[in-house]
């Protein structure tokens, strides 16, 4: 339903909305100027905390129109698979793909086989719906590698609730969407994966929002032609309801690992872990910085290793 109501409505609209990226979720604002830098500094960003590295192969679920695949294969030199519902999107996808290792199917997350270093899931949970949360961690760590890592991008919310989003968005916006909390992506991943890292991008949604909107309302003239149904009026009310509903949601970057590598390795996968996701200069800052909080860094390390002995004790029991 959400594809024959949004994503397929033309590709026209979304190529003059999105920019070159053609990426339609929230972009990471730091050190970015405009739009389409925001979206290569989230590619580039997402890239850095998976660690790929060339011949690493990466599943994208809901890879939209590729542009993540084609950057990471461009700058990184990974192999990449992606799925989406869309099939606007995968037509438009293959294109901005070809010529690249870039695979990219018609597909149901649910019907996903084969095994990836790598998995990323940028802006599909919202769609996923709270009762299927724990089924689609189960598929991702279906078809991670043991020592494999798992990023999801996802737009959250502070309540838990069960129901979908509120009507106006459902109308017309995302049909049968809904935010999860971090609650409900607690129980979803419990006994599947280990937490490595929790980013909150939320204020960088309303930038993004407003550089769709300016892209959109000065390409007006070229679509209305087409979308002569639509009251340009109303996509202003859009706009502005969509500002006012960031507001009250953030955006979700959680990296996950497999806690059956936790169980395996314990003590020695914290560090190996520290190590190969941050570089030596970041971890000596760190170790720098807790010598001089030292109440910070005992209760770390009590915590820490009373964590990674208990995983290493299960190990052997």
């Amino acid at each position: 339903m959400i594809a024959d109501r949004h994503y397929d409505i033309g590709n026209d609209l979304f190529e003059l909305m999105l920019g070159k990226s053609m990426a339609y979720t929230c972009g990471y604002w730091l050190r970015a100027a405009d739009l389409d830098a925001a979206q290569e500094a989230k590619f580039d960003l997402i890239c850095r905390k998976l660690g790929l590295h060339a011949g690493m192969t990466v599943l994208d679920i809901g890879c939209g129109y590729g542009g993540f695949m084609k950057y990471a294969t461009d700058k990184y030199g990974i192999t990449a698979t992606g799925v989406t519902v869309s099939r606007e999107q995968a037509d438009l996808g293959r294109i901005i793909c070809a010529g690249l290792p870039v695979e990219i199917k018609l597909q149901d997350y649910r019907d996903l086989s084969g095994t990836f270093a790598r998995i990323v899931a940028v802006g599909v949970l919202e769609h996923v719906g709270y009762k299927n949360y724990r089924n689609f961690m189960q598929v991702a760590r279906r078809c991670m590698a043991d020592d494999g890592l798992f990023l999801l991008h996802t737009i959250g919310k502070e309540l838990s609730t069960t129901t979908t989003a509120d009507p106006f968005m459902t109308k017309y916006l995302f049909p049968g969407g809904n935010m999860p909390s971090i609650a409900q992506i607690g129980a979803a991943v419990e006994k599947s994966f280990v937490m490595e890292d929790w980013h909150l991008i939320g204020p960088d949604y309303d930038k993004t929002l407003m550089a769709w909107f300016e892209n959109f309302d000065s390409g007006w003239d070229q679509l209305k032609a087409k979308y002569a149904s639509f009251d340009h009026n109303s996509f202003h009310w859009i706009e502005r309801h969509q500002g006012i509903d960031c507001i009250k949601s953030t955006h979700f970057w959680i990296l996950l690992s497999s806690s059956a590598l936790m169980l395996a390795w314990g003590f020695p996968a914290i560090i190996l872990r520290t190590l190969s996701h941050s570089s030596f200069d970041a971890f000596f800052a760190r170790m720098r910085w807790a010598l001089w909080h030292p109440v910070h860094f005992s209760i770390n390390v009590v915590i820490s290793l009373s964590c990674c002995f208990m995983n290493c004790f299960s190990s052997f029991v």
